[in-house]
């Protein structure tokens, strides 16, 4: 019906920039402290466990309804690296005797 920003006085008003809520990590204790943790409708948002290592997300509905799922976090260690020179050199080495091997077969001398 009217647009955003109407003015009756025929003069417009600038539009305001909708603020960003800042991202920051939010702690509770427990999933008691999730399930507390306020809210309003149609908004999510991770909440991690200051004693243990969990991550709850709450996620709420249009009537302001929360639903919460529990995840565990688990520390990934990083895989050891190959020796990739060791590898690179046997490598070398097998196909050098792959290629005097195919000399050999063609009469070829080295």
């Amino acid at each position: 019906m009217y647009e955003q920003g109407f003015n009756p006085w025929g003069w417009r008003q600038p539009l305001q920039p909708q603020a960003t809520p800042p991202q920051a990590i939010t702690f509770v204790s427990g999933r008691d402290g999730a399930a507390a943790y306020a809210m309003g409708p149609n908004s999510s948002a991770a909440l991690f466990d200051n004693s243990a290592e969990f991550v709850y997300v709450k996620t709420t509905d249009g009537a302001g309804f929360p639903t919460i799922k529990t995840y565990r976090l688990v520390e990934e260690a990083p895989a050891a690296p190959a020796p990739q020179q060791a590898d690179f050199e046997a490598r070398v080495a097998a196909l050098e005797a792959a290629v005097a091997e195919l000399r050999k077969g063609e009469g070829h001398a080295e």
